[in-house]
């Protein structure tokens, strides 16, 4: 999922864009490759989210 598409992903479920991270990794660039809490935690509305983009 693209950066873009992720944090309108978290708007949508309540949720608020913590910290962006950037690597360098295999994989199309600006693609969400890791999340902080984990796909599957139960979060409450206004919770924060983490997020990891494979560098640009």
């Amino acid at each position: 999922m693209k950066k873009d598409d992720a944090v309108e992903a978290l708007e949508k479920a309540g949720l608020i864009l913590g910290n962006i991270g950037i690597v360098v990794s295999d994989g199309d660039k600006g693609t969400v490759i890791n999340q902080d809490p984990p796909v599957g935690s139960n979060l409450g509305t206004g919770s924060k989210v983490d997020i990891t983009i494979n560098g640009e």
